[in-house]
């Protein structure tokens, strides 16, 4: 699904690698990874990714992914607020919009 987060534990699964783009599975090969797109408009424009060596590597509890979803959640507003010209507050906000002017020159 488009936009929803997801944790892979077996990627090599034929359901799951059939499924993966050619380049993740020449490149990457990663067999477990986290994807937790940053959102924005109802747009996908970043991304938090994590991954292991092993299949099932990734193992979080409901704390831990609720904790990666709200960084997430904090860097895709921070994201907005630069985007907006609003004043950035928080010392991630301010991180975020470094990285925006960076990346999205004026």
């Amino acid at each position: 699904m488009k936009g929803a987060d997801m944790l892979i534990a077996h990627a090599a699964m034929p359901a799951i690698a059939q499924r993966l783009p050619k380049w993740f599975s020449q490149r990457i090969a990663a067999p477990s990874f986290l994807l937790l797109p940053l959102i924005s408009k109802g747009a996908p424009f970043a991304l938090i990714y994590a991954d292991q060596a092993q299949p099932g590597g990734i193992v979080l509890g409901e704390k831990e992914l609720a904790l990666l979803r709200t960084l997430r959640n904090q860097g895709a507003m921070a994201f907005h607020q630069a985007a907006c010209g609003l004043e950035v507050t928080s010392p991630i906000s301010a991180l975020v919009a470094t990285l925006r002017a960076a990346w999205f020159p004026t």
